[in-house]
């Protein structure tokens, strides 16, 4: 999904050399340090995540320390200003999830996406602090006191040949708060409040169960609407053979 990308060691291993291996041109990029002290200030644990301006897949989405997830879980101040040098390319910022935890809707049309929007503020509430990288996709974020594993629906393929789907960021999660997104080459934006704004223990609570209900309303919707999944397609030809005798 757009913004939530988790990369395993072996994959930070083969790439643990790209600052200085991309051969992308230096860019003078302004140094997000004091922003990334800011978020660690009102409770939240940010992310050294690979700049957009890198020649690499998935720059501007992929955080590239080995064991990001227990690094900056743990990260004192100290630890997150070494990161200026120590992860140099690394210009956009994330947010860890766990206690954290973003409500992803990867909708690419504009009513669907609303509506999905809208279920979800009716099932888990309204929360001030929402992000836009590449709209009408919106990330919204909430906290949680027990976290979980992450949650999501099918992969959808909707009637106008986008792909469609929503997420529950979670648990060994992370997604980009601050920085340049790949696609628009635009800044990440937060249309009212953001985590800059709002200290973490200030985020509306969600449980596990009702972000489950919400998945499940917003999969509902989706196939309300025309969306289907890989396995919805096996399930139509497969009875189409059956009716056809096959």
């Amino acid at each position: 999904m757009e913004d939530d990308i988790r990369t395993t060691e072996d994959m930070a291993q083969a790439e643990a050399s790209a600052d200085a291996s991309t051969g992308a041109p230096a860019v003078e990029l302004e140094d997000p340090t004091e922003l990334r002290l800011q978020l660690h200030r009102h409770g939240y644990r940010p992310v050294p995540v690979l700049g957009a301006h890198v020649a690499m897949k998935a720059a501007g989405k992929r955080p590239m320390m080995k064991g990001w997830e227990t690094v900056c879980g743990s990260a004192d101040e100290a630890e997150i200003a070494r990161w200026t040098k120590a992860q140099r390319n690394c210009t956009n910022t994330g947010l860890l999830c766990g206690t954290l935890v973003g409500i992803d809707i990867d909708v690419l049309d504009h009513q669907h996406a609303h509506r999905v929007t809208c279920i979800a503020t009716e099932m888990l509430g309204m929360t001030p602090a929402c992000r836009i990288g590449r709209a009408p996709k919106i990330l919204l974020i909430f906290r949680t006191d027990e976290p979980f594993d992450k949650i999501q629906t099918s992969e959808f393929h909707m009637l106008d040949g986008t792909v469609a789907r929503v997420e529950i960021l979670a648990t060994g999660q992370q997604f980009v708060a601050f920085g340049i997104h790949p696609d628009t080459k635009a800044p990440y934006y937060w249309p009212e409040c953001s985590p800059l704004d709002v200290p973490l223990h200030a985020l509306p609570p969600v449980t596990k169960d009702r972000c489950a209900a919400f998945i499940a309303a917003a999969e509902k919707y989706l196939r309300k609407v025309g969306g289907y999944s890989t396995a919805d397609r096996r399930e139509i030809e497969r009875e189409g053979r059956k009716a056809a005798g096959c």
